[in-house]
């Protein structure tokens, strides 16, 4: 009977190990994500091209947002929106997202600034 008792201990033990191992190591991998991923912007005419790479072993998922500013030619905001995107890239790949500032046709100028990225492991 005792010698049941210690096998059933053991079994949970290494049961328990395994589950906390496997949280962690999903919870380094969610971080590690900034430090394979990058961004390169390029202005255009009438926006911005965001071109993400992931060099992770992993796929990933990102969601972007950032703010159109349109200005007059003095340089003061007369318009303000809010630009969303989100990609899927698979290991090792590429994709562009485009951040139009095609709402300020009617302006002298504008920017696209506060871009934020939130990227994660695809499970």
């Amino acid at each position: 009977m005792v010698a049941i008792r210690r096998l059933l201990a053991l079994s949970l033990g290494l049961m328990i190990g395994s589950t906390l191992f496997a949280v962690q190591a999903e919870a380094e991998a969610a971080d590690s994500v900034n430090d394979c991923f990058s961004v390169v912007r390029t202005e255009k005419d009438n926006g911005i091209d965001f071109e993400l790479s992931n060099g992770c072993d992993r796929s990933i998922t990102c969601n972007m947002q950032w703010t159109v500013q349109c200005e007059s030619a003095a340089g003061k905001v007369t318009s303000q929106s809010q630009g969303r995107a989100g990609a899927m890239l698979g290991a090792g790949s590429k994709s562009k997202v485009f951040g139009s500032a095609d709402s300020c046709r009617a302006s002298t100028a504008w920017t696209i600034d506060n871009v934020t990225f939130a990227c994660t492991p695809v499970r």
